[in-house]
């Protein structure tokens, strides 16, 4: 018997996608940062790409269309179907109002946190007109994203905290203490003079970890489909776009010209670049809802730390850090990783009554109940062999 076990579904390659989208995303963009002189310009590339983002939530209203016509075309097909057939059919109404205006509310809600998360970055940077802070630097707060979305997935979907959940918490803790410790040891003095930006990071990963967790509860309680989901809060998040852009053009806050670098660049070789940014922000945030709508707001959590473990590796190594913090890094995240996988019950440990409450323990012993059940119904109905 293994001490270790892996419990593998076909929808997890939604995980691959986003993961692979995320890479294709992050080439492109670095593209751009050479172009356009990142350093003098980062302000307004990451404004670019923002706008990308929120046209890739708009472009789900195409598949949005393309669902509501398909089912009505279905549901009539049925009807006639039925009529000819002279089938009368009585169909009973329920309206739960609540759900109807709740909806909408919630919908808001999660439009207005998606703003926070994704503009939180350039916002603070337009405050503070500070320089940004190295990836290797900000790594470690992946963990205040995991540990929201555990604590809000039980305050919020009611979700239960068994041993296996325990030991994966004390992991993740235990991990972001040594990662922690050696991202302040290595810091330059002016980075860490940059403290508020952390706060504005962890504020961050805390309200996108809410937003994941009310996007759960609209597409179970509140019935709504992932593109839906998407489109109206692209639609939401337009409108407060529109005036976020306003208000730092006339305040003055963003010089909205860029410098280019290479000057023989092929404009259209970037306009293809930037429409297929789009499109790959569009199938990112689909998949990533729809991870969340299979299985749970956790899991995204695994797909995010993966990402940052590669942006880390990246900038330990352009940076010329040593090989000793290079290897503890690395190694912390690794153990968040598999911290994540046991949480999400994707490994299973076998030991110490750590698989007792995981979907698969829960299968085996109601097997084992049925088996016991059938057992004992045999044997009450087995004649007497004496008789």
């Amino acid at each position: 018997m293994s001490l270790i076990s892996i419990s593998f579904y076909k929808t997890y390659y939604y995980f691959v996608i986003v993961l692979f989208l995320d890479f294709l995303n992050k080439l492109i963009k670095d593209h751009f940062d050479t172009i356009y002189s990142f350093d003098e310009n980062f302000k307004i590339i990451e404004l670019y790409s923002l706008i990308c983002y929120n046209v890739a939530d708009l472009l789900s209203g195409f598949l949005a269309l393309y669902t509501y016509i398909n089912s009505r075309s279905v549901k009539e097909k049925k009807i006639i179907k039925k009529k000819s057939k002279n089938i009368i059919q009585y169909e009973l109404i329920y309206n739960d109002l609540s759900i109807r205006e709740n909806k909408y509310s919630f919908i808001l809600l999660i439009s207005f946190l998606e703003f926070i998360g994704r503009f939180s970055d350039l916002f603070f940077y337009l405050i503070f007109d500070i320089n940004r802070i190295r990836d290797g630097e900000i790594t470690w707060l992946i963990s205040v994203d995991i540990l929201s979305r555990i604590a809000f997935s039980n305050l919020i979907l009611k979700s239960k905290i068994y041993n296996h959940h325990i030991l994966s918490i004390i992991l993740t803790i235990t991990s972001l203490c040594s990662m922690s410790a050696g991202a302040f040891i290595i810091m330059k003095d002016t980075e860490l003079s940059n403290w508020p930006y952390f706060i504005s990071l962890a504020i961050k990963f805390v309200v996108l970890s809410l937003e994941d967790v009310i996007n759960k509860l609209l597409l179970t309680d509140k019935f709504l489909l992932p593109q839906s989901l998407m489109f109206l809060r692209g639609l939401f998040n337009s409108v407060i776009f529109v005036i976020f852009i306003l208000l730092i053009y006339f305040m003055k806050l963003m010089d909205f010209s860029l410098n280019i670098n290479d000057s023989k660049s092929n404009i259209f070789i970037q306009i293809s670049l930037i429409i297929i940014y789009t499109f790959f922000a569009f199938l990112r945030s689909f998949s990533v809802i729809k991870i969340i709508d299979i299985f749970s707001p956790q899991h995204v959590s695994f797909i995010n730390v993966i990402f940052y473990l590669f942006r880390l590796l990246n900038c330990r190594i352009s940076s010329n850090d040593s090989i000793t913090l290079i290897i503890t890094d690395s190694l912390c995240l690794f153990i968040i990783a598999f911290s994540i996988l046991v949480f999400n019950e994707i490994l299973i440990i076998k030991t110490c009554g750590l698989d007792e409450n995981t979907k698969n323990g829960f299968l085996e012993r109601e097997k084992k109940e049925k088996d016991d059940i059938i057992l004992s119904l045999n044997e009450s109905i087995e004649p007497d062999k004496n008789i």
